[in-house]
């Protein structure tokens, strides 16, 4: 990794490589509380130079990631005679934070506002960044209070962890009027309905129930009877889509056509009944009825329970049922409190395998997360399944030719070919077997003044701040 020349703390100290090993030092002491994955494959990590560093991981590691496994410089002659726990609460550290950036901290009032004034030792100030003299951050308690105050005039940005997606509708109003201006994106996360296909019994004295989803047909009929791009528009009126599966639609390596799913009731119908699901008394309103089911006794209706948090896209839940009641599956919806739902193994529902299907999000990453539908990412008890029960694979989806494509992804370098030829069929084979069905895309979403320019929103982004230092407003963004 090789630093910028002539990069200073803002208060006049040089910033050489040396503080990035100092940073490395730092998450070692706190392993594994911090970066515990990296730590763990790092051989090395040492100054070549006042600028250049050396990461090396261990023998035969081969990081995809590895432009990430830059340690963020911390000063070590400022904080490096303390001990390493007394970073995490001395004031001078969390609250008076140096850094090298565009502004620095000039007062912080807990719970009210943040002051920050530009910093003169950062190295684009001869550029005339940043623009604003001083800047203040406020923390308003909900996200209707956060819009009010954009509307009144009395704050300038609202950035995206306000939660102004739950105020969708409003926002978009307001700025079709032209008093707000909105930048939203999509492809930060997205939801999916999971199928348990390895379910665990309640009762450790009978033996695990028969899963109905364990035809890849029959989760792909289930997949086509639900309206999702209705169901991306009425959540996010029309600035999310239908999510192409546990990668994003932006995403370079994503492919579009592995997870075409056409919303088509008429031949989900029939596809449900070439699996053996019959509608015995003709009557649209009851559920189908097994005959001839690999592993189902005949008679038993197509009926499950949705799990889903207790939030308001609960509508989409809804949704679902209606979709499937017409193609003769009966939904029954359980809101369950969000930390209920996710709860770990072995009590929890979904990650206990005690379900039958969830209504569960995930967020989105730098390299498209297939590892996290591995078969050994099944959640159990451990020697059996590997990740014990903090397995991520809720579903226990398990496909020999998926885990090997995903390996193959992961002990690839991007820059070679295979690396994208492996990912790309880990998401051919996720779509053709279906183990969860994409919803949508999740949105974030910026609010500003209409005057204000310089803002970049990207998915990529871990923030809608990225590039702070360029926000202007007024006659500065006039073309």
């Amino acid at each position: 990794f090789q630093l910028k020349s002539g990069l200073s703390w803002a208060d006049g100290a040089p910033l050489t490589a040396d503080d990035s090993v100092y940073s490395f030092e730092v998450a070692r002491a706190l392993f594994p509380r911090v970066r515990s994955t990296l730590l763990v494959q790092t051989a090395s990590y040492q100054a070549m130079d006042e600028t250049l560093l050396e990461w090396r991981g261990l023998p035969g590691y081969r990081d995809p990631r590895s432009f990430q496994n830059f340690f963020i410089p911390l000063p070590r002659h400022a904080w490096g005679a303390m001990p390493v726990e007394d970073l995490l609460t001395q004031d001078l550290v969390n609250r008076q934070p140096l850094g090298w950036g565009p502004y620095q901290v000039a007062e912080w009032t807990v719970g009210d506002h943040i002051t920050l004034v530009p910093n003169p030792a950062y190295f684009r100030s001869s550029e005339g960044l940043p623009h604003f003299d001083r800047l203040v951050f406020r923390f308003p308690a909900s996200p209707q209070a956060a819009l009010d105050a954009l509307q009144a005039g009395e704050c300038d940005y609202v950035e995206e962890s306000a939660g102004l997606e739950n105020l969708l509708p409003r926002v978009l109003e307001l700025q079709q009027a032209e008093a707000i201006k909105m930048e939203a994106v999509s492809g930060t996360g997205w939801e999916g309905l999971v199928f348990n296909l390895q379910p665990v019994s309640s009762d450790p004295n009978l033996p695990p129930p028969a899963s109905l989803f364990a035809s890849a047909e029959v989760r792909r009929a289930i997949a086509a009877c639900i309206d999702r791009e209705s169901i991306a528009n009425r959540l996010w009126q029309g600035v999310s889509k239908p999510a192409l599966g546990y990668v994003a639609s932006g995403h370079p390596l994503a492919s579009p056509e592995a997870a075409s799913i056409a919303y088509d009731p008429q031949a989900a119908l029939e596809q449900l009944q070439a699996s053996g699901w019959t509608d015995a008394d003709g009557d649209p309103a009851t559920p189908l009825i097994s005959s001839g089911v690999p592993g189902i006794p005949d008679g038993t209706p197509l009926a499950f329970t949705l799990l889903t948090g207790d939030e308001a896209e609960n509508a989409t839940a809804l949704q679902i049922q209606e979709n499937l009641s017409g193609c003769g599956v009966q939904v029954e919806v359980q809101s369950l409190p969000w930390q209920e739902l996710v709860a770990p193994g072995p009590d929890g529902p979904v990650f206990g395998r005690k379900f039958q299907a969830a209504r569960i999000g995930r967020t989105a990453g730098v390299e498209p997360p297939c590892s996290l539908y591995t078969t050994a990412e099944i959640p159990g008890p451990f020697p059996e399944y590997p990740k014990g029960w903090g397995g991520a694979n809720a579903g226990g989806w398990s496909l020999a030719e998926f885990d090997q494509a995903c390996q193959r992804a992961g002990s690839t370098l991007p820059e070679d070919l295979a690396y994208a030829e492996a990912h790309r069929q880990a998401q051919a084979l996720f779509a053709q077997e279906m183990p969860v069905i994409p919803l949508y895309e999740r949105v974030k979403v910026a609010a500003m003044r209409p005057d204000l320019c310089g803002a970049d929103f990207d998915a990529s982004y871990e923030s809608s701040l990225q590039g702070l230092e360029n926000f202007d407003y007024g006659e500065a963004c006039q073309p």
